[in-house]
């Protein structure tokens, strides 16, 4: 025979919270739980700090893009100002 485990209150609105987010069969404490460990991942506790490593990694990586399109945003306004005076020079 299997045990049979006795549903407590917390168990109860736990399966109904589950059924009403439409997470089917998985509970709410797993669903919690798969979250925690999930931001474990992502957030690492080193010394008295919180570092993140994926996160910082993925901010680094966008810090140079943004870099990188404030440089090409550079090139672009010389290349119509120069544009600009050409088309003045060719209409004089």
């Amino acid at each position: 025979m299997q045990k049979i485990k006795p549903l407590n209150e917390q168990a109860i609105q736990s399966r109904f919270f589950s059924a009403g987010a439409g997470l089917g069969t998985a509970s709410l404490p797993a669903f919690i739980s798969s979250l925690l460990e999930r931001e474990k991942k992502l957030y690492k506790e080193q010394g008295r700090g919180r570092s993140s490593t994926e996160v910082n990694i993925l901010l680094e990586k966008i810090r140079g893009a943004n870099k990188r399109i404030e440089s090409l945003q550079q090139y672009k306004d010389e290349y119509l100002q120069k544009e600009r005076d050409r088309s003045k020079i060719v209409l004089a």
